[in-house]
């Protein structure tokens, strides 16, 4: 499955260019959720954004779905056919930045497998890593998420 968006903005007055795509390279940001993946791309040359949304796992049709999200856009953008199983041309990639929330969740639902993690001497703090949750602009720890001793 997947949901392929374009966004307009207006850049009249900007210096912009609006002409064809050529060969500069494209940033992409990506965020892989547990259900969901999704990519966003300015292309260059363009007015506005592209998005994708896949589904993160689907491996009848694909391996990686950051990976195949990246791809369908460079598809898109150059008009040129990439196949599925070849290497991405990452000549045509500015950067990718790419944020999960796969490993927080797991941890906050306590979830995974069974894990140590051994510090030194003032590093004890790092179990406490607590739920992501603010109250204003104060931050309200939550309950260690693991026994702070074996």
């Amino acid at each position: 499955m997947a949901i392929s968006f374009s966004f307009l903005r207006s850049t009249a007055g900007t210096g912009q260019d609006s002409s064809s795509f050529s060969h500069r390279s494209i940033p992409t940001k990506t965020d892989r959720g547990g259900t969901f993946t999704d990519v966003y791309a300015e292309v260059p040359g363009e007015i506005g954004f592209r998005t994708l949304k896949l589904l993160s796992e689907d491996p009848a049709n694909y391996e990686s779905a950051p990976r195949e999200g990246i791809r369908r856009i460079l598809e898109e953008a150059t008009g040129q056919r990439i196949p599925r199983d070849a290497p991405v041309p990452t000549a045509r990639i500015e950067w990718i930045r790419m944020g999960t929330t796969v490993a927080t969740n797991a941890l906050l639902e306590r979830g995974g497998a069974r894990t140590a993690l051994v510090v030194t001497e003032g590093f004890a703090d790092l179990l406490a890593i607590g739920n992501q949750a603010w109250d204003g602009l104060v931050w309200t720890p939550s309950l260690p998420l693991a026994s702070p001793a074996l």
